[in-house]
């Protein structure tokens, strides 16, 4: 045995690296909460806080954080009051949602899950078409928030109708909130507001004075996921080739080696996504993690990617991007170090997808494995099965 792999054997940290992966191969949760990201459920994972508006949950890959914005449900072990806000916010019932908020905010007793739930309240708010109660909200949260970016970015965007006398109040509002700022992002947000209220109006004039100071607004991607949707029937992707068309996207910025675009394109898109793309965009955000992880150095990336590819086989088991994801899924093990893993996970892609291209090059590295010290990787392949480049 050598040096090396007795180093590992001894390390504490890379044994429980080497059991994680284990355990996301069988999908075994010993945890109680749920975070779903757009569609992506992240089940069995322990939430631990809400800071800046990130909800920050661990997993057993690690903690993981993510904006609010990108967060379509939570469910908290025991928060009975909170978790019944989540479901009729999901379901697009806003106006019972925001009655189930109120409720949940007084029965908490902890200082994150009352920062987390008047957030909320600004989305259940402005999907309520309650826009001057959604934009005192957003203000309030700002402000207990630290100015934060995620906080920032749930600013509300379902705007009432032209001569609304709910615009002429949010405008007083912010015209003399725009006299106190300090700080400078905060005062763009707000002339962004501004300047959506003011061409509303009519006074594009104004609204072209607020613009040359500077201004912050949500994108339009994000004006449209937040545009006010009422409660959910069965819903397709929208036929039309959109998620097909959608995944395109993420994929060419993935073998352009965008990854930091690539990974804000499929959170930002991940909702739109039925079950038959999940699985394909699951793979390309680890591609992309992966990528990040050979510029940066980042061990989270690494375990980020392992994360996805897992979930492709534990969720998904039956998609056509399942051998690609088991195939990946071993490279990360290799990466860590953890040979054995990797070569079971490949074995088993042989055993299940022998005709697939990825159990060529899963057999190549089990072979290699055999020749090779235990942190030495094997390459990635050529091609994937779409006929594009794999990329590291």
């Amino acid at each position: 045995m050598s040096s090396r792999r007795c180093l590992l054997n001894r390390n504490p940290v890379t044994r429980r690296v080497f059991i994680l992966m284990a355990v996301l191969a069988v999908g075994v949760a010993a945890s109680a909460d749920e975070v779903r990201v757009g569609r992506l459920p992240y089940s069995g994972v322990r939430v631990t806080g809400f800071t800046a508006g990130q909800i920050s949950f661990r997993t057993a890959g690690g903690e993981v954080s993510r904006p609010l914005s990108a967060i379509s449900l939570i469910q908290l072990d025991g928060q009975s009051d909170f978790n019944e806000a989540e479901e009729l916010l999901s379901d697009g019932s806003y106006g019972e949602a925001v009655d189930a908020y109120r409720r949940a905010v007084q029965a908490t007793d902890t200082h994150w899950t009352r920062r987390l739930i008047n957030c909320r309240l600004i989305q259940a708010l402005d999907g309520a078409g309650r826009f001057a109660e959604a934009v005192e909200q957003w203000m309030s949260a700002v402000s207990a928030n630290e100015y934060s970016e995620a906080v920032l970015d749930l600013r509300p965007v379902n705007l009432p109708g032209r001569g609304d006398e709910a615009n002429d109040q949010v405008i007083r509002l912010l015209e003399d909130s725009l006299t106190n700022v300090d700080d400078e992002n905060y005062a763009d947000w707000i002339r962004g507001l501004l300047a959506d209220l003011y061409r509303l109006e009519g006074r594009d004039d104004d609204a072209e004075q607020l613009a040359a100071q500077g201004v912050r607004e949500p994108s339009q991607q994000q004006r449209q996921d937040r545009q006010i949707r009422p409660r959910r029937t069965t819903q397709t992707s929208g036929g039309g080739g959109g998620g097909r068309g959608r995944l395109d996207d993420i994929r060419e910025l993935v073998d352009e080696g965008d990854a930091e675009r690539a990974l804000g394109f499929v959170e930002a898109r991940m909702q739109a996504l039925d079950s038959e793309h999940m699985p394909e965009a699951l793979v390309l955000s680890g591609r992309a993690r992966m990528q990040l992880y050979e510029a940066e150095g980042d061990k989270d990336q690494l375990l980020g990617a392992g994360l996805d590819f897992m979930r492709v086989v534990a969720v998904y088991g039956g998609a056509d991007a399942t051998a690609e994801a088991m195939y990946r899924a071993g490279v990360v093990n290799k990466r860590l170090g953890n040979a054995s893993a990797a070569r079971r996970v490949w074995q088993t892609l042989i055993g299940r997808y022998g005709d697939s291209e990825f159990a060529s090059h899963a057999a190549e590295g089990i072979e290699e494995l055999s020749r090779e010290d235990v942190e030495d990787v094997p390459p990635e392949p050529a091609v994937d099965p779409t006929g594009a480049g794999a990329g590291p």
